[in-house]
């Protein structure tokens, strides 16, 4: 599922509809959120939960705003970088977690964690620097600076997401659906909040109804991305964040070396 959305996010990001390119990337924030909150209601009713926020709702805001920001800077680093080197940044995302760990949490880490998170980002920062790094749009507005500094704001504030999804887990006994429906649940709210208040929720609305490819492929990119989020949260709820950076920095080197 990671691997689709990761295919189905480069693709919308950088084709052509008819011509046109799409550039409101909270509008596609907003369209994986809608549907993980009708995902997350449906099965929390199938399993008999009860549909109530089990942790302050602060706390999910939290995560729904550093996602939505992870999110956006995700999507609109595709204007600026290859997604090669896209996929090879966000698997910076060892430390990141590691140092959210230690403020949100007090974590502790020993040297050897320390020492295997800088050989994984040494690693990853060779394969970075030996390849291509322009958008493959060929835009003239495109910046690989500029991307590259969407992919660290990327990282820092997905680091802080996946912390605070193991903290909830463990302060407040949230479950999978509890956690995706109210998270996902804000983040539709501030997504559409920022969509209207700069004037790009009509835009979005347009380009969709003019390109019905473009509908097909979001809507697909909205279902492998709640599917993404289910096994995303198991590996947090089971095995914990860091695990989870580890896990995807492999995935997402192996990817990266396929892509390239």
């Amino acid at each position: 599922m990671l691997a689709a959305y990761g295919i189905l996010q480069e693709r919308i990001m950088t084709l052509h509809y008819n011509g046109e390119m799409f550039r409101h990337s909270v509008f596609l924030v907003l369209c994986n959120r809608l549907v993980a909150v009708v995902f997350a209601s449906l099965i929390a009713r199938m399993h008999k939960e009860s549909l109530g926020n089990k942790a302050p709702l602060h706390c999910y805001l939290i995560v729904s705003l550093s996602n939505v920001i992870a999110s956006t800077c995700q999507y609109e680093a595709l204007k600026h970088v290859s997604f090669v080197v896209q996929m090879l940044g966000k698997s910076f995302k060892m430390m990141p977690v590691m140092l959210w760990g230690m403020a949100m949490s007090g974590k502790r880490y020993s040297l050897s964690d320390w020492m295997i998170a800088a050989a994984v980002t040494t690693g990853i920062t060779v394969f970075l620097v030996c390849g291509p790094t322009h958008a493959p749009s060929g835009s003239s507005t495109a910046s690989t600076a500029t991307g590259l500094l969407l992919l660290c704001g990327f990282l820092a504030f997905d680091g802080l997401t996946s912390v605070m999804e193991e903290k909830l887990f463990k302060d407040y006994e949230t479950s999978k659906w509890n956690q995706i429906l109210y998270v996902n649940l804000l983040s539709s709210t501030t997504s559409a909040a920022a969509l209207v208040g700069s004037g790009e929720m009509m835009p979005a609305l347009t380009f969709a109804h003019a390109h019905p490819a473009f509908v097909a492929d979001a809507s697909f990119l909205s279902l492998s991305a709640v599917s993404a989020q289910y096994f995303i949260y198991s590996q947090i709820r089971e095995f914990g964040a860091v695990i989870l950076a580890l896990t995807m920095n492999i995935r997402q080197a192996r990817r990266s070396r396929v892509a390239a």
